[in-house]
C-alpha cells in the first residue's frame, strides 16, 4: 500500500487507515488482509473486518482503551489488553519467594546423594 497521508496524532492515523484502507475491503470483499508492510501477518486473509479494525491498532499505537481505575493512567490498544489489567489493581501482592542461603542448599544436595550411597542395592531375585 503506498499511502502518504499525514497525520499528527495515532487516533488520527487510525481513523484514516479505518476510512481509507478497511473500509473499502468491507464494501468490496469477504476477506480482509493486513498492508501494514512489515506485519507479521501481511497479506494473510482474515474473514473478520472487526479483527482487522483491532489489529490496525498495533500497527498506528491508537491506545483508546483506558483504564477507568482512579489514579492509573494505562490505556491500551485492545479491550482484551484492559480486561487483562483491570484485575490487577485488585490482586494482592504475592510475597517476594523466600531465598534459600547457599548453605542450606548445599546441604540439600549432600543429603540426596547420601541417601543414594546409602541405599543398598537389591540383587534381583533367581529365575527374573
Amino acid at each position: 500500500m503506498d499511502c502518504h497521508t499525514k497525520v499528527h496524532r495515532a487516533s488520527q492515523l487510525s481513523e484514516h487507515v479505518r476510512i481509507c484502507h478497511v473500509q473499502p475491503m468491507e464494501a468490496s470483499q469477504d476477506v480482509f488482509v493486513c498492508l501494514w508492510e512489515g506485519c507479521k501477518v501481511f497479506n494473510k486473509a482474515s474473514c473478520s473486518h472487526s479483527w482487522l479494525s483491532k489489529h490496525i491498532n498495533t500497527h498506528t499505537g491508537d491506545k483508546p482503551f483506558k483504564c477507568m481505575i482512579s489514579g492509573c493512567s494505562q490505556s491500551f490498544s485492545s479491550q482484551e489488553g484492559l480486561a487483562r489489567h483491570v484485575p490487577t489493581h485488585f490482586n494482592e501482592p504475592k510475597p517476594p519467594k523466600r531465598q534459600k542461603a547457599d548453605n542450606e542448599a548445599t546441604r540439600k544436595v549432600f543429603k540426596k546423594r547420601r541417601l543414594k550411597l546409602i541405599r543398598p542395592r537389591v540383587p534381583p531375585e533367581p529365575g527374573t
